[in-house]
């Protein structure tokens, strides 16, 4: 028996996916989910990791931020993503403040957001955004909240991936 889907959720039968900007794929060919290889619920990881119908190889991989930076530093973080499967949209954001796994930052997002990468000035992968919001509770246990958005660290998620993958 399948789980409850959450509100707005595709099953993955639904999912179609396509690479617009990616060197070697036409930009409009779709792909299906070929099956889910690593799940983590919303209030956790919230990240779905599956594999497409069919393979395809990318010329390079993209990196992944090493270490998450310093606390209180004035780091630029960058977010791309399809906000409510519109067109693509790209910002530049602020660094607010970190705790394994959760990221905290300044940017424009909205709903649908959610699964958009957030890259480091340098293009290192750091976080999958997560969610947002005006009461976002902070964070290393300053009590309050504050305007932000938040990803989910990719270290913890990768380590969470290989775990589960036999």
């Amino acid at each position: 028996m399948e789980p409850e889907r959450r509100r707005g959720a595709l099953h993955p039968s639904e999912a179609v996916i396509t690479f617009a900007a990616l060197d070697g794929v036409p930009p409009d060919k779709q792909f299906a989910i070929g099956s889910v290889c690593f799940s983590s619920p919303p209030g956790e990881l919230d990240v779905t990791v599956a594999r497409l119908n069919e393979p395809f190889a990318l010329k390079t991989a993209v990196p992944l931020a090493p270490v998450l930076p310093v606390r209180g530093s004035e780091t630029s973080l960058r977010i791309i993503g399809h906000p409510s499967g519109r067109g693509l949209s790209f910002s530049v954001n602020r660094l607010l403040d970190h705790e394994a796994p959760r990221v905290h930052y300044r940017t424009a997002t909205e709903g649908g957001s959610s699964g958009s990468p957030v890259f480091t000035q340098d293009w290192n992968l750091i976080a999958v955004h997560h969610e947002g919001g005006s009461a976002m509770p902070r964070l290393n246990g300053e009590g309050g909240t504050y305007e932000a958005n938040e990803g989910i660290w990719i270290r913890p998620i990768c380590e969470a991936v290989h775990k589960a993958l036999p």
